[in-house]
């Protein structure tokens, strides 16, 4: 991301380094539709709120000797509070023994991420001023991510142990290029790490960009592989195509790692050089691979005041209509067996079952998420289990007499879900269309193709929407799917002259 001293006159919201890996991986086009709709250099309420409910931050930044480390501040939620669209104030308590110092004008990139319910957004920030136990941060940029690979779980903050958080003794290990049998096990055990990295300097492309960006990546316990006396392998996968950190590291090799044991607060931080493998897809699901090579690490037991506890929380989607609802008293939600939660529901849970509910909330409704609905209506984009928020929505335009078109895509025809209510929907009504089209066909006649519902095959494209709605420039568009399919379509939709404000979505991921 472009941090200061900006000198180019080019208004991409990406420095060199992004742009380079964006045009190797062939999504330079969609990234920056994506960052010129999503970044801002501002905080919009919604990242007010979110930030002052966090239990810790996510920190990466530069030490004093140019290594970049990662870190995590830590405090009971709204010890950072948003005092503006541009500032935040953050009681700053540190892990002991942490390498990171922060000083007056440093640039930090983080991250916030709530684990109980997948949300994430990031943030770069210039430290404008430092007190004792405190500092101010000046937002620079700030933009949501989706929550793809957030591992759920709840934080437990100690509060008698935050009080003497960075004062009362820890075990401390530190090593340079080797990691002992206890750092191994760590990162063995992991399912969650926070990347640092960072650009600066001038000349060589450099583009006049200064700062740090801090991420985070998930997977399955042990997704990261140890090799040699400190080599990581870190699998890339599919995500949201900005290539931030990548971007980064293409032309800093400087990077930062920290792991935490959530379950008892152990910090394991690592600095080193990182190196793209683009071409290396050996570890599940990798798309690429980042691959780290340890210069120092500092391991902290206990370092952090935090623990986990049960339940965890998790959100689906009611795809019963309320009317439905309210005449009897009974609603649905659509699950698919993938997750740690979904899949115990599927396994575990029986008829009779009791469930606890915190309530119904969210935005991704036609009244909520668009400040009017236009003659033209709307259209609906859904990628596999994406449908269920649009089932409600399909219905409530019916109701209303709003002309709604429905584009639905999954790779199999046996994959389509509801797909009789659509049916029955286009049928009676002459201002709703329906469209299926099937990712995994490859043209030609679709055996089975369902009667009134327009069958077509391959991946949404500008054009299949053009064919499917034609007057789609006049709508107000929702979708929900696959974060890849939305970062598609919203290529697609801003290709035929929509604007971000036109398109609503709501994100799901497992």
């Amino acid at each position: 991301m472009l941090r200061t001293n900006r000198i180019s006159k080019d208004p991409s919201p990406y420095h060199v380094g992004e742009q380079h890996a964006q045009t190797r991986v062939g999504v330079r086009d969609i990234a920056e539709r994506i960052g010129r709709a999503y970044i801002r250099k501002y905080l919009t309420d919604q990242a007010k709120e979110f930030y002052n409910e966090l239990p810790f931050l996510n920190v990466g930044t530069r030490a004093p000797d140019g290594s970049i480390w990662a870190t995590t501040l830590c405090g009971i939620p709204g010890f950072i509070k948003a005092t503006d669209d541009h500032h935040f104030a953050v009681d700053l308590k540190q892990i002991y023994g942490d390498p990171i110092k922060f000083a007056e004008g440093d640039l930090i990139g983080s991250v916030g991420v709530m684990l109980h319910n997948r949300r994430r957004n990031r943030l770069n920030c210039l430290v404008e001023s430092l007190q004792p136990g405190a500092c101010t941060l000046k937002v620079l940029q700030s933009f949501g991510n989706c929550p793809k690979y957030i591992q759920v779980r709840r934080i437990v903050v100690d509060a008698d142990e935050l009080a003497t958080l960075g004062e009362e003794e820890r075990p401390v290990t530190e090593g340079t290029t080797v990691l002992g049998p206890e750092q191994r096990a760590l990162i063995a055990r992991s399912d969650t790490l926070f990347l640092a990295t960072g650009f600066s300097g001038l000349g060589d492309g450099a583009d006049g960009v200064n700062g740090c960006d801090c991420n985070h990546r998930g997977g399955a316990p042990g997704f990261v592989e140890v090799s040699g006396d400190g080599t990581l392998q870190c699998p890339d996968y599919v995500g949201n195509n900005m290539f931030c950190s990548f971007g980064n590291v293409m032309l800093d090799c400087r990077v930062g790692i920290q792991f935490i044991d959530f379950t008892n607060g152990d910090s394991l931080q690592l600095t080193g050089h990182g190196k793209i493998l683009f071409d290396e897809r050996s570890l599940p699901g990798a798309q690429r691979t980042l691959e780290f090579v340890t210069c120092r690490w500092v391991h902290v037991k206990g370092g952090l005041p935090i623990s986990t506890e049960g339940p965890v929380q998790l959100t689906w989607t009611i795809s019963s209509h309320p009317q439905q609802i309210a005449a009897t008293g009974k609603f649905t939600i659509s699950v698919k067996k993938a997750g740690l939660v979904s899949t115990h529901l599927h396994d575990k849970v029986q008829v009779m079952n009791e469930l606890i509910f915190r309530g119904v909330d969210g935005d991704f409704t036609l009244d909520k998420a668009a400040k009017c609905i236009p003659a033209a209506g709307v259209l609906l984009v859904a990628g596999g289990i994406g449908i269920t928020p649009m089932r409600t929505i399909f219905a409530e335009c019916i109701k209303r007499g709003i002309p709604v078109t429905l584009l639905y895509t999954v790779r199999h025809l046996e994959d389509a879900a509801f797909l009789a209510e659509f049916q029955e929907g286009a049928a009676a009504h002459d201002n709703v269309k329906v469209a299926l089209t099937l990712s995994a066909a490859t043209g030609g006649l679709i055996e089975g193709a369902p009667s009134g519902v327009t069958t077509l095959s391959g991946r949404v494209s500008a054009a299949m929407i053009q064919q499917v709605c034609p007057d789609v420039s006049k709508r107000e568009v929702f979708q929900c799917g696959p974060d890849t399919m939305m970062d598609s379509v919203m290529q697609a939709l801003l290709t035929l002259g929509l604007s971000s404000a036109q398109v609503h979505q709501e994100s799901f991921s497992f």
